[in-house]
């Protein structure tokens, strides 16, 4: 059955990396179904009480650090809400993990995806001149970024390696 949940995990992170990543949104259904199979996962291995309890606790401790950039304006709500869910999946104790995991995933990503973008809008075929107006402008660019990949990816790699045998 771990390994059924472990599997199902793996989806419903990538399905929401993936619906991320197309139309920079994270379904709220596929928040609910994440959080419900956690919630079964913790109420099946540690009763009704105790399950419900561990897994609200998860959920906090999950969504702290994402909660504090969303209110900053540097992230959505979906992405905070996204790896609250996904935390309940991982052990209360590997949470840091994998939000330590995610921030640095989460830096490289936007890294390679802001010099992508850069790359595009101001490219040495297309230099614009320096008395340019739109050269004063930010030159980074206003979209954003799909964040749930990389927070994805790590709660991934976490919960696989809490598995692992010591």
């Amino acid at each position: 059955m771990a390994m059924f949940v472990d599997w199902l995990a793996v989806g419903l992170l990538g399905l929401g990396a993936l619906c991320d990543c197309r139309s920079r949104r994270i379904p709220n259904g596929l928040v609910l179904l994440t959080m419900a199979v956690a919630t079964g996962e913790r109420v099946m291995a540690s009763g009704p009480v105790t399950g419900s309890m561990s897994a609200a606790v998860a959920w906090v401790v999950g969504v702290f650090p994402w909660a504090i950039l969303w209110v900053r304006g540097w992230m959505g709500a979906g992405d905070a809400k996204y790896f609250a869910a996904g935390a309940m999946l991982v052990p209360i104790p590997d949470i840091w993990q994998a939000s330590a995991l995610a921030a640095l995933l989460g830096g490289v990503y936007a890294t390679l995806l802001l010099a992508r973008e850069r790359g595009r809008h101001v490219g040495p075929s297309r230099r614009l001149p320096a008395e340019s107006p739109s050269q004063l402008a930010t030159p980074w660019p206003t979209a954003t970024i799909p964040y749930a990949l990389p927070m994805g990816l790590a709660l991934t790699v976490v919960r696989w390696w809490s598995h692992a045998p010591a």
